[in-house]
């Protein structure tokens, strides 16, 4: 009898129903779609195609309900992992990417990375050429990336959508081969290649720790991307290839920006006489500039002008139709105070994603947008389109986002 009667205890204790220690019923944690959402991820792992991508991404939002935080951060954690193993790599010579076939001269195999973007025009210019100007730059970072335009023709990297986006794959590839560090990664051109640097550097500019330039003009950047990542920039004032009004409106562009919101760490310098070259010393004057820089992962405060629909990610901002948004329109971000974020402008599926390193998750999170207050209370929930995206656009886990408040 006495074993009987213990047995219907220890079944008691079994089933009856948990409580947390203030007294409120908690509920078991709920089984997730585990299997299924790593299988989704060693398919994106895979997918060269934004519309086959954007299929994936649909068919885990479907499982995408009631994620424990601590499943979540775990599953951002194994996909980088999947991503790195299974995704395209890199070496010198072709680029074996489906879309994107272009080449690239790639050097060391540790540490940072240095993207260099040569220059040229109609029929002319290679990454050899860029290799050759910032080859040195690149040994004392780590590994050098240098890539030839997909085709030769004027103003190549900054006025052809599929040269940013190629480049985009290609620096991927480098972080999956190489297992970059994220704090230390630089983009740098001249002439042409300046003008690239402006271009991608913008819309790249959370990977960046700093973006050296020279020689061209900004375009179609940016400007607003630039608030968290410095640049600098030299031209000459009788260079007779690529007028200097372009950077001269890029800086006073930022110098607006600098003093409505600040910080913008930017230097520019406006060189006498030279014409269209690039001084040793002013290039290691640049070149210093940015190696003193490293890349905070997750700054307090962001701006965000999205621009392209292959970046949807940008520091702890998602925006799922950043083609949608119009030149000058920007988005604002800020930890205002432990575990208050304040968000103003408006994209359509714009959200905020987080991690421990933004919030505390055991105490509760406040977020408002234009003004209005659209989240109060604890995160108790995590996502796995956060952990997904965040790592795929920087393959690296200790970039993993994986919790997200939507805002629109």
């Amino acid at each position: 009898m006495r074993h009987a009667g213990f047995a219907l205890l220890l079944a008691l204790a079994l089933f009856a129903p948990v409580h947390s220690q203030d007294g409120k019923k908690k509920e078991p944690p709920k089984k997730w779609a585990r299997d299924k959402a790593n299988q989704i991820v060693a398919k994106y792992a895979r997918a060269f195609d934004l519309a086959e991508r954007e299929k994936l991404l649909a068919e885990l939002r479907e499982i995408d309900v009631e994620i424990p935080l601590a499943d979540a951060k775990a599953f951002a954690q194994n996909a980088a992992k999947t991503l790195a193993a299974a995704g395209l790599k890199l070496k010198s010579g072709k680029f074996e990417h489906p879309k994107f076939p272009g080449s690239v001269i790639v050097s060391g195999s540790g540490g940072g990375l240095v993207l260099g973007l040569h220059g040229g025009g109609q029929g002319q210019g290679d990454g050899a050429n860029a290799a050759g100007l910032y080859g040195g730059f690149a040994s004392r970072v780590g590994v050098g990336l240098f890539p030839t335009v997909l085709q030769k023709r004027n103003q190549e990297w900054d006025s052809y959508p599929e040269e940013q986006e190629y480049v985009y794959e290609l620096v991927r590839a480098a972080r999956r081969t190489f297992g970059i560090d994220s704090t230390k990664m630089y983009c740098v051109g001249f002439s042409m290649g300046g003008c690239g640097s402006w271009v991608i550097g913008s819309q790249l500019a959370d990977h960046f720790a700093a973006v050296v330039t020279g020689g061209g003009g900004p375009c179609i950047a940016r400007f607003e991307n630039f608030y968290a990542t410095p640049v600098h920039f030299i031209h000459a004032d009788n260079d007779d290839r690529s007028p200097v009004e372009a950077d001269r409106s890029a800086a006073k562009a930022l110098q607006a920006l600098k003093d409505r919101h600040g910080p913008f760490d930017f230097v520019y310098k406006e060189l006498k006489g030279i014409g269209h070259t690039w001084p040793p010393d002013v290039a290691k004057e640049q070149l210093d500039f940015a190696t003193a820089k490293k890349r905070d992962l997750f700054p307090k405060k962001v701006m965000w002008s999205p621009s392209v629909d292959w970046k949807k990610v940008f520091f702890w901002l998602l925006v799922e139709k950043p083609s949608a948004v119009g030149r000058g329109q920007a988005i604002f971000a800020e930890v205002k105070a432990p575990n208050e974020i304040h968000v103003s402008g408006s994209a359509s599926g714009l959200a905020v994603l987080l991690n421990d390193k933004l919030v505390d998750f055991k105490k509760p999170v406040k977020v408002v947008h234009n003004g209005s207050e659209v989240f109060n209370g604890e995160i108790v929930h995590g996502s796995l389109v956060a952990g997904l995206l965040s790592v795929d656009d920087k393959v690296d886990a200790a970039c993993a986002l994986w919790a997200k408040v939507d805002l629109k």
